[in-house]
């Protein structure tokens, strides 16, 4: 079952197979880049806007801008008052 399901995966992502969750930056990363390619692929070029709130981890710009997508930050509550 699992060798099936990693079959389909590497068919309808174009990656390589692996069952091995992406946690982190690295799937953050990997996460805009399947976004950003699923707009580019039905032509949607002008969809290319990351919005991120300014207190987010540095990582989250960061992966945004090597995708190649624009950056929006926003400041939606003090993140104080969320803890």
């Amino acid at each position: 079952m699992f060798n099936n399901f990693g079959d389909l995966f590497c068919t309808i992502t174009g990656f390589d197979s692996s069952l091995q969750p992406n946690v982190g930056a690295a799937g953050e990363y990997v996460g805009l880049m399947v976004i950003r390619a699923y707009h580019l692929a039905r032509g949607d070029h002008y969809n290319n806007v990351c919005t991120i709130l300014v207190w987010a981890y540095g990582t989250s710009p960061a992966s945004a801008a090597m995708c190649g997508m624009k950056i929006v930050s926003l400041e939606l509550m003090p993140r104080e008052t969320l803890i």
